[in-house]
């Protein structure tokens, strides 16, 4: 147990990495899937129930903001330059950044655009997202801020 953040285990180890909720949810498709269950990572059941009642197969984005130990945001860097060229190829995802604060050196933001919840859970179940999670786990200050929106509209090109 991590002494100086006793919620960031649980977060990290439960919420991120390769522990699985099993639980009933409808699938993007828009199937109630009830009468059986799906194992959905924590991370997927905590975003949908930040979108409320909104469809699970619409577009969403997610902020999560890090903020590392001082002298460790070069590792945490290091770690998404290996897991950001292969989220890009997902076929979900439309947009996964690293941000980084120009004057907070420690302070970053991953902006996630996903087509649905379930191209974030499948995101989810791969590899080297679980290889960046475990990465993460020493290099960060404090827990994750997660924040979870959906697009009002979007303008026309110009």
């Amino acid at each position: 147990m991590n002494a100086r953040f006793p919620f960031f285990p649980l977060m990290i180890q439960t919420l991120f990495v390769s522990t699985v909720l099993v639980m009933s949810m409808p699938t993007a498709t828009g199937q109630d899937e009830s009468a059986t269950t799906t194992q959905w990572h924590p991370l997927a059941v905590e975003v949908k129930n930040m979108l409320g009642d909104r469809s699970p197969d619409k577009v969403f984005v997610m902020a999560v903001a890090l903020k590392t130990e001082p002298g460790q945001a070069e590792a945490l860097v290091s770690a998404f330059a290996k897991a950001t060229p292969l989220t890009r190829k997902e076929p979900g995802n439309l947009a996964y950044l690293l941000l980084r604060s120009p004057t907070e050196k420690d302070s970053f933001v991953v902006f996630e655009r996903w087509k649905s919840l379930d191209d974030l859970q499948k995101h989810l179940e791969q590899p080297y997202i679980a290889e960046l999670l475990r990465a993460l786990e020493p290099v960060l200050a404090s827990s994750p801020e997660l924040t979870v929106m959906h697009p009002v509209f979007f303008p026309k090109n110009k």
